[in-house]
């Protein structure tokens, strides 16, 4: 099971100008994501004040954490440090943006 987690992992960031080191990384940094990485790993909270953490609350049932990674079923959720960098390389020849929207949201949340 464990090495069909990290397969999955490393089939949803391979497309990616990133590692999974470096999601994992800024995941750990990011103040959201790592509390949604502790209430996967530990519960989740009865209430939920903050409406982004409800977005991610809403989600509860598809999401996992594989080395430090946070997926939603097979999209890795790329923390707000690294969105930029994966996006310009997702927009790199996909100039149609919404074909770029598209591929975008077909490998990462």
């Amino acid at each position: 099971m464990e090495d069909d987690a990290c397969r999955s992992l490393a089939d949803a960031v391979r497309p990616l100008p990133v590692t999974a080191s470096d999601v994992a990384k800024a995941t750990k940094r990011d103040t959201l994501l790592s509390a949604t990485t502790r209430f996967i790993n530990k519960q989740w909270p009865k209430q939920i004040n903050d409406a982004r953490l409800q977005q991610l609350f809403n989600r509860r049932d598809s999401l996992s954490v594989i080395n430090g990674c946070l997926l939603t079923a097979d999209r890795v959720i790329i923390p707000d440090a690294l969105q930029s960098k994966v996006l310009r390389q997702l927009h790199t020849g996909h100039p149609e943006i919404n074909r770029m929207k598209a591929l975008a949201r077909s490998y990462v949340y």
